[in-house]
């Protein structure tokens, strides 16, 4: 399916979790709140900028390596097609048969 399909309730769940995540960020830059109060809410903020800025990186750096490895896939000379068997001679050999004694 190219939409994807979002029940009433599955928003809400999302928008709830936001609204939470967003209260402990704003906890964590209320200058009116004590510092011993606001070091977890910190350290909640941190983590979830630091997984999102590594998720960013990885995806940057699968963006560099896909371009990359197109453009030199390009470049390279792909061999011609062609079986091995269209010749009236065997394909060649990895371990050359051995005559039965």
């Amino acid at each position: 399916m190219l939409i994807p399909r979002y029940t009433v309730r599955r928003l809400l769940v999302i928008t709830a979790i936001c609204g939470v995540f967003f209260w402990i960020v704003a906890i964590a830059l209320n200058p009116n709140v004590e510092l011993q109060n606001k070091v977890w809410a910190a350290a909640i903020s941190i983590a979830a900028v630091s997984l999102a800025v590594a998720f960013a990186c990885y995806g940057a750096f699968f963006g560099v390596a896909y371009i990359l490895a197109t453009l030199f896939g390009l470049a390279r000379q792909r061999p011609a097609g062609g079986t091995p068997f269209a010749t009236a001679e065997p394909p060649p050999q990895i371990i050359p048969p051995q005559e039965p004694e």
